[in-house]
């Protein structure tokens, strides 16, 4: 397997004790399966020039709204599952121009709340946060609350490296927001470890409880808070799931345990890249045959996180690319 390193066998037999000579217990059980992610963002303004226009101008609001709308019913069609993940600039454009003139086409709701409740296994709505500009990532999930979206607990993106810059060890306490009415907000889970300008994200597929700053990628049965690794996190692009899949098939990932991968889309791109629909629509017919199989399950975050739980008994893993 060259340079990849897995680490399933060392978190079960540290981590985990019995679970090191438990693999065919683990035949038994649930059978190893990929679930992927599509998930997107948007951003502040000062820190994505595609989506300064999107949250500061109402009219490519308005169009960019349309894009998500048609993209979220592709994504259902298609049987695929979508996280989107927002920002407060965003939410607060949602709150100022989702009126009455342009919610027709979601039900008469505003676009988050629409997208919440459209199919919950399907389609989840999580805060984003770079936890700035006097917001974090309470701030952010009382705005969602706020526009009728009961928060997921995800943490959608946060800095793992380096070291010295990382912001999510202490979400595993609750957070208070900055802003009144400054709310409490506890963490389910984490999702997005990057670093300062993606140059050396912290790259890997699998479920496990990170130990500290110091061993991101070894699990601490005894933490709260589990991270969903988004493997090579492709860029409206399938290829690095497509890697995963060949690594299931060929039979070299343990078996009986939960892998995970995520495909960016760039939410504030979608009304202005005449290509990104269609690729999404590309990448949800591409795995059709891996779904038909049973080798990969499209999942939202949260859906990802109940089924760690409950048909994978918390049982870490991590692989790197």
């Amino acid at each position: 397997m060259g340079r990849r390193l897995i680490t399933w066998a060392m978190l079960g037999a540290v981590a985990l004790p019995g679970v090191a000579g438990s693999r065919a217990t683990a035949q038994q059980g649930p059978r190893a399966r990929v679930y992927a992610t599509l998930v997107s963002h948007n951003e502040e303004a000062i820190s994505n020039p595609p989506c300064a226009p999107v949250v500061t101008n109402r009219e490519r609001y308005l169009a960019n709204r349309a894009a998500v709308v048609d993209t979220a019913r592709l994504v259902l069609e298609r049987g695929g599952a979508w996280d989107f993940q927002s920002e407060w600039q965003y939410l607060q454009a949602v709150a100022s121009w989702d009126d009455a003139a342009v919610t027709g086409d979601t039900e008469g709701k505003n676009v988050v709340r629409w997208l919440a409740e459209l199919a919950p296994d399907r389609i989840a709505v999580d805060a984003h946060s770079h936890e700035r500009s006097g917001w974090n990532y309470a701030d952010v999930a009382h705005a969602l609350a706020q526009l009728g979206v009961p928060p997921t607990g995800i943490v959608g993106g946060f800095t793992a490296s380096p070291v010295e810059l990382e912001s999510w060890t202490r979400l595993r306490a609750p957070l208070t927001g900055r802003r009144p009415p400054y709310p409490a907000w506890q963490a389910q889970a984490l999702w997005g470890g990057a670093s300062p300008g993606h140059r050396d994200d912290p790259r890997a597929s699998g479920v496990w409880r990170p130990r500290d700053a110091e061993h991101y990628f070894e699990d601490d049965p005894a933490s709260t808070l589990p991270n969903i690794g988004g493997w090579t996190a492709d860029v409206a692009s399938g290829d690095g799931l497509a890697t995963l899949l060949d690594l299931l098939r060929t039979n070299r990932l343990e078996p009986g345990r939960m892998y995970t991968a995520t495909i960016m889309i760039p939410q504030c791109n979608l009304d202005s890249d005449p290509a990104l629909q269609p690729a999404v629509a590309a990448i949800l017919d591409r795995f059709a045959p891996d779904v038909a199989t049973g080798d990969l399950v499209w999942a939202t975050l949260p859906s990802v996180l109940r089924t760690w739980h409950e048909e994978y008994a918390q049982v870490p893993v991590v692989v790197r690319p």
